[in-house]
């Protein structure tokens, strides 16, 4: 019985976790796209159009600039836009972003 309380305990901390940019940032892409719009234009255009999954914050990162959509204290979204056109999709969970994205590239 201890060890299923302890095991009880353990799930509940682990399902309140907090997921960061860098936790999302370093699993697999879920999608890559191309654009040879300005990064600028698309992550704005993200930001609108996938505000629905959680408040986007955009922000540069070494490769480009980056958007993620954060709900409740976590990133459940992650997109980065590369210099070169090459847009990279990180996701926590099922979610429906693919036309939303596909509409700003």
């Amino acid at each position: 019985m201890r060890f299923l309380c302890a095991g009880a305990a353990a799930l509940l901390v682990t399902a309140c976790a907090t997921i960061t940019t860098s936790d999302v940032r370093q699993r697999a892409p879920t999608a890559t796209y191309q654009t040879s719009k300005p990064a600028n234009a698309v992550a704005q255009c993200l930001a609108e159009n996938l505000g629905k999954f959680g408040n986007p914050s955009i922000y540069s990162t070494s490769a480009g600039l980056a958007v993620a959509f954060n709900l409740e204290g976590s990133t459940i979204l992650l997109i980065d836009i590369e210099n070169g056109g090459t847009v990279i999709v990180r996701r926590t969970g099922i979610m429906a972003y693919k036309r939303e994205t596909e509409a700003c590239l």
